[in-house]
């Protein structure tokens, strides 16, 4: 009975989830996953947060029933795959502002209908091995990011430096269809990714689009590039192409229009580059985290009445509680 998408958001920089003005529409990404809003064993509440995780994992391990400990097993890892669900969710600059992106597409976006996700279209296409609008599939780079390891589970959405949380980094770096340079509100309001043109390297690269009723068109796009800095390696990511901008754009400026930037398959493989090793490096860490409790355990003597009888004695090694 939840319409779950809703909790998928959080604004690094507003602490807010999903909202159209004043309104909340969704609960906080973070809040939502870690069981700190929104938990319960109501039908629109969520049973399979970080909190939930736990307690099926000692159920797991403690239910006297076979079946029953079987059961909760398949409760644990149901409720792992749903937090790192939105934990990825952080990797897509959409899921990290205000950016509503309906999963049916529609021909009038703006501010009361919103326009359909290109990316994640695009990027189910390249997972699927499948043509995109003439475009063949390359395979998608998830792979050969080192898993992070952070002080709190939280701290991999949002850390307190706001630069290591992985909605810090998508967030500040990467614009979004609702939110690009030329937006009004320039960049929606946000000051990162930088909001002026001179922060970006141009670059006129030939381009090819397949229109919906199946024409091709070839026209040069200038593609603004951005090297970045990774906050957890510190290594530098080069020339990452962030947005684009029409080079027919001087001929808009010149009467007076303002110039028009938009997101295209260039885009989308550099940003998806970027952001799928580390949306699988992020998980694979929260994971690390998460079995990282220690337990050690030692027989002792039960002691009286009979002294010959042994106990188990179990304790938590670990800081956090298990």
């Amino acid at each position: 009975a939840i319409d779950r998408v809703r909790h998928h958001f959080f604004d690094p920089d507003s602490l807010r989830g999903l909202h159209a003005g004043p309104v909340t529409l969704g609960l906080p990404g973070p809040a939502w996953a870690l069981g700190e809003q929104g938990r319960g064993s109501g039908a629109e509440e969520n049973q399979f947060s970080l909190l939930d995780a736990r307690l099926y994992q000692l159920r797991s391990l403690i239910e006297p029933d076979p079946e029953e400990r079987e059961r909760q097993t398949a409760l644990l890892f149901r409720s792992l795959g749903q937090l790192v669900h939105i934990l990825e969710d952080m990797a897509q600059p959409q899921h990290v502002r205000n950016d509503i992106h309906p999963a049916c597409t529609n021909f009038l976006s703006g501010r009361v209908i919103h326009e359909h996700s290109w990316y994640e279209e695009y990027i189910e296409a390249r997972a699927l091995g499948l043509v995109f609008r003439g475009r063949p599939a390359r395979p998608l780079r998830i792979g050969g990011y080192p898993p992070p390891a952070l002080p709190t589970f939280r701290s991999y959405f949002a850390h307190a430096d706001r630069q290591r949380g992985l909605a810090d980094f998508a967030g500040h770096n990467f614009f979004s269809p609702g939110t690009n340079l030329g937006a009004q509100p320039p960049c929606g309001g946000r000051a990162l990714p930088p909001c002026r043109l001179d922060a970006y390297e141009a670059l006129d690269v030939p381009h090819a689009v397949v229109t919906l009723l199946g024409l091709r068109l070839e026209a040069p796009v200038r593609l603004l590039r951005r090297s970045l800095v990774d906050p957890i390696t510190q290594a530098t990511i080069p020339d990452v192409a962030v947005t684009t901008r029409s080079v027919w754009d001087q001929h808009l400026e010149t009467r007076g229009f303002v110039p028009v930037f938009s997101m295209n398959v260039l885009n989308y493989d550099a940003i998806s580059d970027v952001l799928l090793p580390r949306a699988v490096g992020y998980a694979a860490g929260f994971l690390d985290d998460f079995f990282r409790g220690q337990l050690e355990a030692s027989v002792q003597p039960a002691g009286e009445p009979d002294p010959t009888v042994l106990r188990l004695v179990a304790r938590n090694a670990s800081d956090e509680a298990v």
